[in-house]
């Protein structure tokens, strides 16, 4: 099976993109949403070689469940200080015994 991932316009039935990895494939379509609106996703599939994988509803869920990564990801790098700063950084040190 290809590991490539096609982005297709259902309307026009043009590919607007091709990527290797389905998660570049959704961030693909989210920058594509800062441009379009949310109805644009009801005319966009991913799909590979074994046919389409996310469409409308699904796409939607794939986009809500990468937003959410990203604030997981966003929170853990803020550390864990009481004010939300993020905790600096120690130097290396080496110890000889």
């Amino acid at each position: 099976m290809s590991s490539t991932y096609w982005i297709i316009d259902e309307t026009s039935y043009n590919v607007l993109g091709t990527f290797p990895t389905r998660g570049q494939a959704i961030d693909y379509v989210a920058a594509l949403l800062s441009v379009n609106d949310d109805d644009f996703l009801d005319e966009l599939t991913i799909s590979n070689e074994a046919g389409p994988l996310l469409t409308g509803d699904s796409l939607r869920d794939a986009l809500r469940h990468r937003e959410a990564a990203r604030k997981r990801a966003a929170s853990s790098a803020r550390g864990n200080g009481s004010n939300g700063s993020p905790t600096a950084a120690m130097a290396a040190t080496s110890y000889r015994t």
